[in-house]
């Protein structure tokens, strides 16, 4: 079964349902639009929440540790967590090394949710920059984890192209590969693919199915962080 929702609405049921599972407020108030992204792209948004959230809350307050870094290249260290709180940062380190150098390339290792991948390429755009995103996930039925590549140049479509994951390359934990180029270095960004602002943009429009499970999951997480846990917080509550 689904129910009709709306982007706002998702927003904000994902950014409360993830502070109630214990991410910081400025991580949860950026994850919310990968959540919302996600929901109207792929239809898995707010089921990524249920499904993960022992996960998520596990990793939580992880933060990302830098590997190794050049002048246009770095590798972070996820901590185990989702590429919803740990794509943010790699994106915003892409983005500077790309400003700085042309190309910046990330590569963000023991992470998961490369569905998300799309919406940091999205946002790239925003910012002006070509971006790719090169999604390696294992060999496994995960519907979280897409294997193939998002791209976009600024003003251009954003395509996602699958590939086949290798059964004999089967990693521990998906890995993502995040390439940032300035304006004047997007020839070579792949232009084929399916193309996803189409989906994004209906989703605005008419709004998108979500899950009645997945839906009614997350809206009783975010309302848990709305009520008052304390006898004096209820006081004041009136």
């Amino acid at each position: 079964m689904s129910i009709t929702t709306a982007v706002r609405e998702i927003e904000r049921l994902a950014q409360d349902a993830l502070r109630m599972m214990g991410v910081p407020f400025p991580a949860a108030e950026r994850a919310m639009h990968a959540v919302t992204w996600a929901e109207a792209v792929h239809g898995r948004g707010l089921e990524f929440l249920m499904a993960r959230e022992a996960d998520i809350r596990a990793t939580a307050a992880a933060v990302p540790r830098l590997i190794s870094e050049s002048d246009d290249a770095a590798v972070i260290d996820a901590g185990g967590a989702s590429l919803l709180t740990m794509g943010p940062p790699a994106l915003d380190l892409a983005t500077a090394l790309a400003r700085t150098c042309g190309v910046g390339e990330v590569r963000v290792t023991r992470s998961f949710g490369l569905m998300f991948a799309g919406e940091l390429v999205h946002w790239a755009a925003g910012r002006g920059l070509g971006c790719v995103a090169i999604c390696s996930a294992p060999a496994t039925d995960d519907p979280f984890e897409l294997h193939g590549s998002f791209s976009t140049t600024p003003g251009a479509l954003l395509r996602f192209r699958k590939t086949p994951a290798q059964s004999d390359a089967v990693a521990e934990m998906p890995t993502l590969i995040l390439q940032c180029f300035a304006p004047g270095h997007v020839e070579s960004i792949p232009v084929d693919g399916e193309d996803l602002n189409a989906r994004f943009d209906a989703a605005l429009r008419h709004g998108m199915k979500s899950p009645t499970a997945a839906f009614d999951h997350v809206a009783a997480l975010a309302l848990r962080i709305r009520q008052p846990t304390s006898e004096r917080s209820r006081n004041q509550a009136g």
